[in-house]
């Protein structure tokens, strides 16, 4: 078994081809490079995805010829292509995570934990487009990889099942999804923490696929359930809450429990509008949440609220190029 290196080492590791070139002309580049990334993170966690992009962006033209492993490119690589995957812009964020990639193998092998997820990142950008022939296949790789280098019961092989489960649950193959899911679950619970964040993941994403198959009385309590963790374990506003609320809010929808259902949306819309705990007003996540209870709003006769609701998410769209129903 290849040993598992840290984020540091790795970098070391891909740092070490170029350490002898360096003089006082690439410090002074590096230094820039340094100033540009800090304030594209900045940018970035303040929510000016387009900011952050340029900025990004600019790093990136840096150091691009400086070197196939140059720390510095493999680091802006990864950042500037998460940037494209929070403005869904997912064929943008495809070639920057398959150059990521190639820089790892050719430093690291092929049986690395760090490869393993950075397959399992590229298979959510293949994901995200609906390319599921190539999301399975690189899912899968990075499953292998996960499993030869860590073992079949790892904490880190549960995302990677989760991820696999997603896409079959997208095309409708929902008895294998429903495996990898429980898998999963069944990996995070037996770590030293069964009210882990993390189980509370794998439980929504379990009972979003028995909702999806119309089984709500089994898809209910799972919710329930995940949403009690991550009340305990991140606090009654964390943005996690609100996803499982608007989801449970969407079940109650379903079964035409409307007055269970909107409570619920409204506390998620409140959790996701706040700029203190959620990723704010202008954000996508506010905008589905607005399409969201706009529907029950109208399905309940209050079409002039409904309306109100639909043109704010259409704004908040208009603005970050998303169409309607985009996640």
């Amino acid at each position: 078994m290849r040993e598992i290196l840290s984020m540091g080492a790795m970098l070391a590791i891909l740092a070490a081809p170029i350490a002898a070139q360096t003089n006082r002309p690439a410090k002074a580049n590096q230094d820039s490079w340094r100033a540009t990334m800090r304030a594209a993170t900045a940018a970035e966690k303040d929510g000016k995805y387009g900011e952050a992009e340029r900025l990004f962006s600019s790093a990136l033209n840096e150091v691009d010829n400086s070197g196939r492993n140059d720390q510095r490119l493999v680091q802006t690589l990864h950042a500037l292509g998460g940037v494209y995957e929070k403005e869904g812009k997912y064929s943008d964020a495809e070639p920057l995570y398959v150059r990521e990639m190639e820089i790892w193998e050719r430093s690291l092998g092929p049986n690395n934990l760090i490869v393993a997820r950075g397959y399992a990142r590229l298979a959510g950008v293949y994901d995200a487009e609906k390319n599921y022939t190539d999301a399975e296949s690189t899912y899968q790789r990075s499953l292998a990889i996960a499993e030869r280098t860590v073992g079949n019961s790892n904490q880190a092989v549960a995302p990677i099942l989760s991820g696999l489960a997603e896409v079959y649950r997208a095309q409708g193959r929902y008895e294998d999804a429903e495996r990898l899911y429980r898998r999963s679950i069944s990996i995070r619970q037996a770590s030293p923490d069964p009210e882990h964040p993390l189980v509370a993941e794998s439980l929504n994403d379990l009972a979003s696929l028995y909702a999806a198959e119309g089984k709500y009385a089994e898809a209910e309590p799972l919710y329930q359930r995940a949403l009690r963790i991550w009340e305990k374990s991140s606090g009654l506003n964390d943005p996690n809450v609100a996803t499982v609320l608007n989801n449970l809010a969407a079940l109650y929808y379903a079964e035409g429990k409307y007055a269970d259902a909107e409570p619920l949306y409204k506390r998620s819309l409140a959790i996701v509008e706040s700029r203190l705990a959620g990723p704010g007003p202008d954000s996508l996540e506010a905008a589905q949440c607005l399409d969201n209870y706009a529907a029950l709003l109208r399905k309940t006769n209050r079409a002039a609220d409904a309306d109100k609701m639909e043109a704010r998410a259409k704004g908040i769209r208009a603005k970050t190029a998303q169409p309607a129903g985009t996640r």
